[in-house]
């Protein structure tokens, strides 16, 4: 999965993804997510990630994903 961001000022961006099941590798602008091996209830997983510029300005975006067997 990856994030196009830019900052009007040209600083430097991080990025924080997190998920609600599974598990993510990598870090920056682009990363994995490998989903659990075990289902949730729900089937559904969400993987979110916030940008933060050097003024601690953020803005962020989810993806939902239903797994199914």
């Amino acid at each position: 999965l990856s994030v196009i961001a830019r900052d009007p000022e040209g600083g430097t961006l991080k990025y924080y993804w997190k998920a609600t099941c599974g598990r993510i590798v990598g870090s920056g602008s682009g990363i994995s997510w490998t989903a659990p091996t075990v289902i949730p209830l729900s089937g559904r997983c969400t993987v979110s990630v916030s940008v933060e510029d050097q003024l601690k300005a953020a803005s962020g975006v989810s993806a939902d994903f239903t797994i199914l067997n």
